[in-house]
């Protein structure tokens, strides 16, 4: 019965029709996955965990997204863990960065100092 389940979630079918739901995210599934960036348009809203959501509008570029995300996915390794403590870094500054609050170097000087001082008081 598990097997049967799994492999009705991991189809063509369940993984379309669970796409058809926002909270879904992304397939699993290569093709559904294609189907799922050919669909976006400047109406989609993208979202990271933590942050509020945005919409693409006249950001969108499906091809360069296309292209960012399959890499993403094709050098992704999972990690053990992420320290609580780095997670709140990277919260704290990307919410002021996507909210307009800072600028992209003053972000990167931001992690880049306070990531620093966390590692130097790990060692």
């Amino acid at each position: 019965m598990a097997a049967a389940f799994i492999s009705l979630c991991l189809s063509y079918e369940g993984q379309s029709q669970a796409a058809k739901d926002l909270n879904f995210g992304l397939s699993v599934r290569r093709d559904v996955l294609e189907e799922q960036i050919a669909a976006m348009n400047a109406d989609t809203m993208v979202h990271v965990a933590g942050f509020d959501g945005i919409t693409l509008g006249d950001d969108l570029d499906i091809e360069r997204d296309r292209k960012t995300l399959l890499d993403m996915i094709a050098t992704a390794r999972p990690l053990k863990y992420f320290p609580v403590e780095l997670r709140s870094i990277m919260f704290e500054e990307l919410e002021q960065y996507f909210s307009g609050a800072i600028t992209e170097d003053m972000v990167i000087d931001h992690l880049e100092s306070r990531v620093g001082v966390y590692l130097g008081e790990r060692n």
